[in-house]
């Protein structure tokens, strides 16, 4: 169990890089539309720029929440998997990321 404890975190961590261009994707989007109605201002009182900035603030935590709790998950089982006697290479073969990453390279070639 402690071993499935301690793994959880490195995949926590792994799954919020992963996230991290959505995130920065939906803040410049923020920065972007708040820069475009209105330029020239610091503060803002257009209701459209504050709406969305309120919008894209929850989808950001949001997606952090779901990287977070999926890297949770799969540190997890990776953790049972390795307090179970399997390889470190075959457990890492066998997660949610390395799946995905898999797919996303078969699509490509």
């Amino acid at each position: 169990m402690s071993l499935a404890m301690a793994s959880t975190f490195p995949f926590v961590f792994a799954y919020q890089i992963m996230a991290l261009p959505a995130v920065m994707v939906m803040l410049l989007l923020a920065a972007a539309l708040s820069w475009f109605l209105e330029p020239s201002t610091s503060t803002t009182q257009n209701p459209v720029v504050i709406a969305v900035t309120i919008l894209i603030a929850l989808g950001v935590v949001i997606v952090v929440l779901v990287a977070s709790v999926i890297g949770f998950f799969d540190g997890w089982r990776a953790g049972w998997r390795l307090a179970r006697g399997r390889a470190i290479r075959e457990t890492l073969s066998d997660t949610i990321a390395k799946k995905c990453f898999d797919r996303l390279k078969s699509r490509r070639t």
